[in-house]
């Protein structure tokens, strides 16, 4: 980190930003004159916790946790407490397919797919592997782990079979959540495929492919497909109430 940029002056805000700023100059003020661990505690009200936070930091560089003894579920502060009718994504793919979702479609969906996933035997700590482009599927992946209290493992589309195989020995998932494939610049970048490459020789877990390109797409032993588990899925499961520092992912 550049320390240069602690002592920098700050830059004042344009008479634009200014009209539209979400507080006054003297809340601003009084903001900035707040101890560190004071002002973190205000925000964190913000949020929806089941047990709020009363300390900041614990510890230090090394051995710190944030908000000890806090619990809440990241899945509802990003998902539940929105309106449900409120757009929470607009997806538009290279070919033109566009696609609304509202915060009731999103939660409706991660809860139904936190519940497929329990069924298919993933508890909290379990990792599951996200090896998605930029899809829907991936939103409702992931906070269907962050509901459950799963571990997720975000596997880059770009990656090769032997970089996708190293992430996969490594996080040791139940599950691993994968589209068929993904258009990049006109060319279909077969993911499927790269998996079953990353996939030889090891354990196969089960797959859940969402099947973006080919709905047809034939599916193999300890696979299913995203879309039927989901709509036969019509339980919801509950978030469950995690420490503020119980790990979430893995990068």
């Amino acid at each position: 980190m550049d320390t240069a940029l602690l002592t920098a002056p700050l830059v004042p805000p344009t008479d634009t930003l200014q009209r539209t700023a979400p507080v006054t100059p003297e809340q601003a003020r009084l903001l900035r004159e707040m101890p560190a661990s004071d002002y973190w505690l205000d925000i964190a009200r913000e949020l929806t916790w089941d047990v709020a936070p009363t300390t900041a930091l614990e510890g230090t560089f090394g051995d710190f946790r944030y908000f000890p003894g806090a619990k809440g579920n990241v899945s509802v502060n990003c998902l539940d407490r929105h309106p449900k009718n409120r757009v929470a994504l607009y997806y538009e793919r290279e070919d033109g397919l566009k696609e609304t979702w509202s915060y009731g479609d999103l939660t409706d969906a991660a809860a139904r797919f936190a519940a497929a996933l329990q069924d298919l035997g993933v508890e909290k700590g379990d990792r599951v592997a996200i090896y998605l482009s930029n899809v829907p599927e991936a939103f409702v992946a992931i906070h269907a782990c962050y509901r459950i209290g799963a571990i997720y493992s975000v596997i880059f589309a770009g990656f090769s079979a032997s970089a996708v195989r190293d992430r996969l020995v490594d996080a040791q998932p139940k599950v691993i959540v994968c589209t068929d494939g993904t258009l990049r610049r006109g060319r279909n970048i077969h993911l499927k495929a790269t998996l079953d490459e990353a996939l030889e020789g090891l354990d196969k877990p089960t797959v859940i492919v969402a099947r973006r390109i080919d709905p047809f797409l034939p599916l193999g032993e300890k696979e299913l497909d995203f879309a039927e588990l989901l709509q036969k899925t019509t339980r919801r499961a509950e978030p469950v109430s995690l420490d503020a520092n119980d790990p979430g992912f893995i990068i």
